[in-house]
């Protein structure tokens, strides 16, 4: 996969963070740096940091101070790699001030060499335990120092206009947070240019109590959204609790969230705290609450405007302390507009809108994902990774991806499963196939509810298209929802009308 990822036609500074995450979600490092020898800038001495990455694909503060020096000159000077299985053990390595400060376990070290000269540094660390990196590893990391040094040369012209102003950003944004911390975000991954600002926007929101509506098509991470803002929040030590709305018949959603007495309907034969008590002092998640009743909506307004909530049969209201984040794949100012939604729950929703891009706005990342995801699958089936040739990475930007990230890991397991040889070739592909019939109940009963629900409106609208010709009024009729409301489905899945065959 590191192959193609270089080969990628990116510019050479995103070409470069992409590798570099790539290089870590396939050695399972915890960071990795790029380091060059000479040079001006935020360094360590002759050093100079040219990339760091986190394993969450985000940067790493202070990385000047963040690498062993003494490792970095050994191989600068040797021109050799070295491989430190446990640096707080390894007798040359262990009595060094930077090993003791930095707590440094694993580490890689390999030199980037140009026309004859060592012009770089690459570094790999896990601090989580010992003898994470095997001989592979390093060779990976050999292969990888062969192909950047050109990109390297190639950036430095446009990097060195830019560090002073990049010196003085770090150290503003250091200034502003006290010790600079930032914030990771979990499994929520990209570096892509459209998923700056929803990082930018994470951080910020997860240094707040607003409330916030997470917008975005279905499979393109909303949940780990919420959980991203909840788990970097003051409120990460009490309970995060989420529910999908449309999943549930109204009387258990009532029941689920607010709770019960005992003997308040049927079957209730204890007392039970619903999903909003349970989350006091923490986050309450809402997935698609755009499927609430209306009768719902009124309850779930007083909470929030009363911060109490009453049991069901219960005579007297208890008090609670929550955050409420909730998500839509709908147009919910739209459908405020047409009765189906409270006005005034949706601006107590949506003190903060927050966009999450889908992956067809993004297509850079799909090398990425696509990595950690083989990774995953394999890890998971005892298997080994499958690599990706250019032709079908080239074909993956292609296509439209109307189930997003999650219609990208269903292939990734799709791939570990079914494609019998090391490298997945174009011909592997099946996504623009015809539509299949539809999944029996075992196959459904192994997504969760989202991923079931995504897979079968896109195959019965598929059909039915295909059956009326794609009249979207007649298949409109006939499914028994607005012709407006059909068209806004057409487009959020990507359904493309074929091409007339010649005759």
């Amino acid at each position: 996969m590191l192959e193609r990822v270089l080969a990628a036609g990116l510019e050479p500074e995103a070409l470069l963070d992409v590798a570099i995450d790539t290089l870590l979600a396939e050695t399972g490092a915890e960071r990795g740096y790029l380091l060059l020898t000479t040079g001006e800038g935020e360094g360590t001495g002759g050093l100079q940091v040219l990339h760091a990455r986190h394993m969450d694909q985000g940067e790493v503060d202070s990385p000047a101070f963040a690498v062993s020096r003494g490792l970095v000159d050994r191989v600068a000077r040797s021109g050799r790699p070295v491989r430190v299985e446990d640096a707080a053990l390894d007798p040359e390595w262990a009595a060094r001030a930077s090993v003791r400060e930095l707590a440094l376990r694993s580490v890689l070290c390999a030199p980037v060499v140009h026309a004859g000269e060592v012009i770089a540094v690459a570094y790999l660390e896990d601090r989580r335990e010992a003898a994470r990196f095997s001989a592979a590893d390093l060779g990976l990391l050999a292969r990888f120092c062969e192909r950047v040094g050109g990109l390297i040369r190639g950036s430095l012209g446009q990097r060195r206009r830019f560090l002073d102003l990049e010196a003085a950003n770090q150290a503003y944004r250091r200034s502003l947070r006290g010790l600079g911390r930032k914030y990771a975000f979990g499994e929520l991954l990209g570096s892509s240019a459209a998923m700056q600002p929803v990082y930018e926007r994470l951080d910020l929101l997860s240094r707040s109590e607003a409330g916030v509506l997470i917008e975005g098509e279905s499979g393109t991470g909303k949940e780990l959204a919420a959980r991203a803002i909840h788990f970097n929040s003051r409120r990460a030590a009490a309970p995060f609790q989420a529910i999908a709305c449309p999943a549930l018949s109204d009387t258990v959603l009532e029941a689920e969230l607010f709770g019960y007495v005992r003997g308040a309907f049927t079957g209730a034969d204890t007392d039970r705290d619903g999903l909003i008590r349970q989350a006091t002092g923490g986050t309450l998640f809402l997935d698609d609450v755009s499927g609430m009743s209306p009768r719902l909506q009124a309850s779930l307004l007083r909470v929030l405007e009363d911060a109490q909530v009453r049991p069901l049969g219960a005579s007297a209201s208890q008090p609670v302390d929550v955050r409420v984040l909730a998500s839509t794949a709908e147009d919910l100012g739209s459908q405020v507009e047409a009765g189906r939604f409270r006005g005034d729950l949706y601006w107590r929703l949506q003190v903060v809108r927050l966009r999450l891009p889908p992956l067809r706005e993004r297509r850079e990342d799909i090398p990425l994902l696509l990595a950690r995801f083989l990774r995953e699958a394999a890890r998971e089936q005892g298997m080994t990774p499958k690599e990706v040739s250019a032709d079908a990475l080239r074909r993956l930007a292609r296509h439209p991806w109307p189930g997003n990230v999650r219609e990208l890991r269903n292939l990734a397991w799709r791939f570990t499963v079914l494609v019998p040889h090391p490298t997945i070739q174009e011909e592997d592909l099946s996504f623009e196939e015809e539509p299949q019939p539809l999944a029996g109940l075992a196959d459904l009963l192994r997504m969760d509810y989202a991923g079931a629900k995504e897979g079968f409106v896109q195959r019965y609208l598929s059909a039915l298209l295909e059956r009326h010709r794609w009249n979207v009024s007649a298949c409109a009729r006939e499914a028994g929802i607005q012709r407006q409301a059909l068209q806004r489905m057409i487009r959020r899945l990507g359904l493309q009308r074929p091409a007339p065959r010649p005759r």
